[in-house]
């Protein structure tokens, strides 16, 4: 069969909606003004794969997501968890 759609690409488009977002707020090109808005904002951006928030240390904040690994007998095993 073919592969799944990938949230990847998704997930780009939501990060640089709130780049644009930050530079626009600041009136800036300046990526220092813009990460410390992102990590500053009061309130989450709408996003594609859902609200859009930072923490202190550039992270997404709930943008949950789950990485399985098929195991040889088919059922599933966590490899990453956000």
């Amino acid at each position: 069969g073919e592969m799944p759609p990938s949230i990847w690409g998704l997930m780009n488009i939501d990060g640089m909606r709130a780049i644009i977002h930050a530079m626009e707020q600041n009136k800036s090109f300046d990526t220092k003004k813009a990460a410390d808005y992102l990590h500053n904002m009061a309130e989450p951006l709408d996003g594609i794969t859902g609200p859009i928030a930072f923490a202190k240390d550039g992270n997404r904040k709930g943008g949950a997501y789950v990485v399985k690994k098929v195991q040889a007998n088919g059922e599933y095993s966590h490899e990453y968890v956000q």
